[in-house]
């Protein structure tokens, strides 16, 4: 992976992508694309990791915006050798770094494409700032294409950027083979919950739901919830002090995928509105869980049908969450039908098969050996492609 200057007979993609460190959901599907695209060998891939990390030698704000212009510039400067620019981005970063990339390579002829991570895109706080939302939306035109993950972000665009937008699943790798159902036969009921430790994503709603349910339910086998993540120091000290809650913290990528199967219920209580296809929803289905998720955004739909992959209730519902936890943990029969099913339905976002189309809608070559991955993926039982 480069970030510099280079020389190179193979043609030049330039990416902008956020990578680990730190962890985070975006950055993992960053990372697939940039170890998927260099893999190929096809191009000659100059990457810059932006947004910039904040380092804690930054006393602040203005320390890390130096550290974005300067990153920015030499981005510029690379930009008009690139045959490909393709910028991964959140909605804030990618409306507020692409119209100008945009604008400097039409100069040069060259296009640019944009993959904005989460659900709703145009949902960014610079559209909202007068007369500065509409110029951003109008040089947003100039985009090769702009590359989405839900159907319900692609209908949320301004007519004139809708022949510009295509929309492609979030996606994640699956489940490592060596790893098998971890799931051991026991008395106890695994909840689990994977992301950011905070109220937002529905943290203390599954906590008090939890402990509701400990409390009020009596005819319910023992049952543990196992939290991952970091966040908020003050969720996290209620979690380090709630009973049957083990706190794990930042667990690298590749190992929680082996842990996951060990569980047996995945909760995601978010209360995000713009919410696409989270990647360990993802995951949880590979792994497979059966799955009680919010629905906080129309995209989480996208993943689950109430009923047949998972249980979906309203988002800040905690009486509704708690219902659907004790359900579960009530029925193990039910737990296995619904990851049955969600384990047929995660093969839609399988990066096997999500990538190749990625990669072909930036412009960039499809292999006949990922086309037939693609078809074996399609010739599974119950797989409908993206």
């Amino acid at each position: 992976m480069s970030e510099a200057f280079g020389h190179n007979r193979k043609p030049k993609l330039l990416l902008v992508a956020p990578v680990p460190p730190p962890l985070g959901g975006a950055r993992v599907s960053a990372k697939l694309f940039v170890d998927y695209v260099e893999s190929k060998g096809d191009v000659h891939v100059v990457h810059y990791d932006l947004p910039v990390r904040a380092l804690e030698q930054d006393k602040d704000s203005r320390t890390k915006i130096l550290r974005t212009a300067l990153k920015t510039l030499q981005i510029l400067c690379e930009l008009p050798f690139a045959r490909n620019t393709v910028i991964f981005c959140s909605r804030n970063f990618g409306v507020s770094i692409g119209p100008p990339l945009i604008c400097i390579a039409k100069l040069f002829r060259r296009p640019v494409y944009l993959r904005f991570f989460g659900g709703r895109p145009m949902q960014s706080k610079y559209l909202k700032i007068p007369f500065v939302g509409c110029v951003l939306l109008w040089l947003l035109r100039g985009a090769e294409k702009i590359i989405v993950e839900t159907r319900q972000g692609a209908s949320e665009f301004p007519p004139h950027l809708r022949s510009n937008i295509e929309v492609i699943p979030g996606y994640r790798p699956p489940t490592p083979p060596d790893v098998g159902d971890k799931r051991r036969p026991k008395a106890c009921v695994s909840f689990v919950y994977v992301g950011a430790v905070n109220e937002a994503k529905g943290v203390l709603d599954l906590l008090n739901a939890f402990a509701n349910m400990r409390d009020q339910a009596t005819d319910i086998p023992p049952v543990e919830l196992h939290i991952y993540g970091t966040g908020d120091q003050t969720v996290t000290e209620k979690l380090a002090s709630a009973p049957k809650v083990v706190w794990h913290g930042a667990v690298p990528n590749d190992d929680l995928r082996r842990q996951l199967p060990a569980h047996d219920v995945f909760v995601f209580p978010s209360r995000y509105d713009t919410e696409g296809h989270p990647g360990v929803v993802v995951e949880a289905m590979m792994a497979p869980l059966a799955i009680i998720a919010s629905c906080s955004s129309d995209s989480i739909s996208d993943l689950i049908t109430d009923g047949e992959e998972g249980i979906l209730i309203p988002a800040a519902d905690v009486s509704s969450l708690r219902d659907a936890m004790i359900c579960l943990a009530r029925n193990p029969a039910k737990r296995d039908e619904l990851a049955a099913k969600a384990l047929i339905k995660s093969r839609q976002f399988d990066s096997r098969h999500v990538l190749p189309l990625l990669s072909a809608a930036f412009g960039l070559s499809v292999t006949a050996r990922e086309t037939d991955s693609s078809k074996e993926l399609d010739a599974v039982p119950g797989y409908d492609a993206p």
